[in-house]
């Protein structure tokens, strides 16, 4: 073999190589600004729950003012009501939910 064969073949390897750290180092980029995308959803969806929840804590501080025996007041029957929401907005995007176990499967 050749001195030149061999630097040509040296060469050619390095070159291979620059190339796949090249576009494994785009795969990176690109995974990690998805996750920094998804981070920020997560986070904007707790804070909009978190903000959900105070709001209908004070909804029911206030109905429970105008009219303390209403239904919704009572702890099972809003329980029933936020099942029957979760299995309903579940259902709108493709899954079932069973408000006993939790469990939420994907529908075929």
């Amino acid at each position: 073999m050749a001195n030149g064969d061999y630097q040509s073949g040296l060469a050619a390897g390095f070159a291979r190589a620059r190339a796949v750290s090249s576009e494994a180092s785009g795969a990176v980029s690109e995974w990690s600004a998805f996750a920094n995308k998804l981070e920020a959803q997560l986070l904007n969806e707790s804070v909009e729950r978190q903000v959900s929840v105070e709001y209908v804590s004070e909804l029911r501080k206030a109905l429970r003012e105008v009219s303390p025996n209403h239904p919704l007041l009572n702890d099972e029957v809003a329980t029933g009501f936020f099942a029957r929401a979760r299995k309903n907005a579940f259902g709108k995007k493709g899954y079932s939910f069973d408000p006993v176990s939790n469990r939420v499967t994907k529908l075929r």
